[in-house]
């Protein structure tokens, strides 16, 4: 049997466009919708595939521990991506971990009355109840230690809308009224023209009093005085009046390139740090949408804020490669404040990945997630030449069967796995035949997807392998998020399980890969966004945790590798062998190969323990100068 197999330059690899062929993608910009449909498509399918194995997103973990989740899953409903696997592992974790902050506490309530499950009503009103409990006795929230902000501020009256809008609570007159009155001092009438003419002037506001005057603020007054005058029906005067003016200087400083400053004359920019761009745009979002504005002084805020946003959208699909800024600009995109969450995707465009390459010996394309549909689109012409029979020209090939083949992120091609095979009919032409597979992928990740298509030689017998000739499509990348499998909800509730969590634990460690970033107690904080590495250099590393003389009682010992190496270092911790309580004999503990997956360890019966040694003994995957290995979370658990 003859093995062809056919590979294209990775410049020919466009396999996320849905469309076919790829040089018809620049005949003809798309129009701006398209454009705006294309990047909500893809940013969101780049929140989805930043979720990490607990159903979290790790960004500011764990300072604020489940916000950004909350902002994740508030973000994604407002694209319309429905409550499937990936959004119900995102609830699962919110509800195992409680925020603290405000800013947590604000996103995961609007998380919450967006979602719309039964029996989260008790959270709904438990997250305001905290709320109104940390608003400062002048109306505002801090966070909530220190001085009031308005940014604290704007989010905490975002999130008590939505509670009343949920229908689970009521929020008191006043709470309105204090609030609308800690705005005012937050302003800044520079020019001072109300004062004296009594006629209401631009004025913007400030993250705290005194402070300059800034785009994101001033949106940030208005959006919560808007929400102060929908709550009471209508705003004292004064109140009114501040609204206009914050209004009107939106429309004198509007930008779509920057968060305007224009005190200190120093403009923002797109890649400063403190720019704030995309928290601005989101907040003129905000202020159009409870007003109901097309424009906002002279400019119609959406068009040029989605051509900007369009326009700066990284390859990867993110903005600024940040979670924060992406949930704003995908927010702004969707229209989120004017718009209801439906569970349909706001853009156009279907899952879809392949495009028929007239260079390539066999196209395959798929679509969907939850099944994923893959099939043959095409065969090439050099192939038709050589292996079509005669008198069957333009009839395609004969084949005997059609082999699909899968591979994780990270997995050799050549170690793919059989997903399936589709019988041919090697009697006669395949025609327009399509050779279709369905397969259900049990994990999410990016998944390279390979065909190879048997055919039968011209004149040639099934009984001779001379006759046959394998021809390998090339690997199409897959991006899957709505996978299945039920450990990925349990892994969603261990934060809540783990008995680790809120003590006082101690961990020290062989050795660090650097002093910052992969510290031996972030391998033990019950959060998945920091981990413990070893150095390169370190040829026996352990771990060992002091849980303190009272110890906690479990039976059962949770290990995972570190979720977030750099691609650079591949090794994982193969076997490691587990010392309870200075014991002389430890357990020898084969590892999970699957990074996405937990090794258990039965401690037999349930018992105090006090210390565990984890010292590694046999190391995978890594290359000989880079062997730095670790774990991720080290978890204890007692099953009832």
């Amino acid at each position: 049997m003859r093995v062809r197999t056919i590979f294209r330059p990775l410049a020919a690899l466009l396999c996320l466009l849905p469309t076919a062929p790829a040089q018809d993608q620049a005949a003809a910009e798309p129009g701006l919708e398209a454009r705006i449909h294309r990047a909500i498509d893809r940013g969101t399918d780049s929140l989805l595939r930043t979720q990490q194995l607990d159903g979290s997103w790790r960004e500011n973990q764990p300072g604020f521990s489940s916000g950004s989740t909350g902002l994740a899953v508030q973000t994604l409903l407002k694209c319309g991506v429905p409550p499937d696997p990936s959004l119900v592992r995102a609830m699962e974790y919110l509800r195992a971990v409680p925020p603290e902050k405000t800013y947590s506490v604000a996103t995961n309530l609007i998380a919450y009355c967006q979602y719309g499950a039964e029996g989260d009503g008790g959270r709904i009103e438990e997250l305001c109840a905290r709320l109104l409990d940390t608003q400062d006795s002048g109306g505002g929230w801090a966070y909530p230690d220190g001085a009031v902000d308005l940014s604290n501020t704007q989010y905490a009256a975002l999130a008590l809308r939505e509670a009343v809008k949920s229908g689970h609570v009521r929020v008191p007159k006043e709470v309105w009224l204090e609030l609308a009155g800690v705005v005012l001092a937050h302003r800044r009438d520079l020019a001072g023209a109300t004062a004296r003419t009594g006629v209401p002037s631009a004025a913007g506001f400030g993250y705290a009093p005194n402070r300059d005057p800034t785009g994101s603020m001033t949106a940030a007054a208005v959006g919560v005085l808007s929400i102060c005058a929908e709550q009471l029906g209508r705003l004292p005067r004064e109140h009114e009046a501040a609204r206009v003016q914050g209004l009107a200087w939106l429309g004198e400083h509007f930008a779509v390139d920057h968060n305007p400053n224009p005190v200190s004359k120093v403009p923002g920019v797109w890649h400063g740090e403190d720019a704030h761009t995309l928290y601005f745009l989101y907040g003129i979002e905000r202020v159009a949408g409870l007003l109901d504005l097309e424009r906002i002084g002279e400019h119609d805020w959406y068009e040029r804020g989605a051509t900007e946003l369009v326009g700066r959208q990284d390859g990867t699909g993110l903005w600024l490669s940040n979670q924060a800024n992406t949930c704003f600009a995908l927010l702004f995109l969707s229209r989120a404040t004017s718009r209801a969450a439906t569970g349909t995707r706001a853009g156009a465009a279907s899952k879809a990945w392949g495009f028929d390459d007239s260079g390539a010996d066999v196209s395959v394309r798929a679509a969907g997630d939850a099944p994923t549909a893959v099939w043959i689109s095409s065969f090439g012409p050099r192939l038709l030449e050589e292996v079509e029979w005669d008198g069957e020209a333009g009839a395609g090939p004969r084949v005997v069967r059609v082999d699909y083949f899968a591979a994780a992120e990270g997995t050799p091609l050549g170690d793919a796995e059989r997903i399936g095979t589709v019988a041919g009919d090697p009697s006669r032409p395949a025609g327009k035949q399509r050779f279709a597979l369905q397969h259900r992928f049990l994990r999410p990740g990016r998944w390279q997807v390979r065909a190879d298509v048997t055919v039968l030689l011209p004149d040639g017998s099934l009984g001779e392998e001379s006759s046959l000739e394998v021809v390998t499509a090339r690997p199409l990348e897959i991006p899957i998020h709505y996978a299945s499998e039920p450990y990925l909800l349990e892994y969603a509730r261990d934060p809540a399980r783990n008995l680790l969590a809120g003590r006082a634990v101690t961990a020290r460690a062989s050795s660090m890969f650097d002093e910052g970033s992969w510290r031996p107690e972030f391998a033990v904080e019950n959060c998945r966004a920091r981990a413990w590495l070893s150095a390169n250099e370190d040829v026996a590393p352990w771990l060992e945790i002091e849980i303190g003389r009272r110890g906690v009682k479990a039976s059962r010992l949770l290990l995972s590798h570190p979720e977030h190496q750099p691609p650079h270092l591949q090794a994982r911790v193969r076997v490691v062998e587990v010392f309870v309580n200075g014991a002389k004999e430890g357990i020898l503990v084969t590892m999970d190969p699957n990074p996405l997956r937990k090794t258990v360890v039965d401690l037999g019966r349930a018992r105090m323990l006090r210390k565990l040694e984890l010292r590694v003994r046999e190391i995978a995957g890594g290359r000989e100068s880079l062997l730095a290995v670790g774990f991720g979370e080290v978890e204890l658990q007692l099953p009832r």
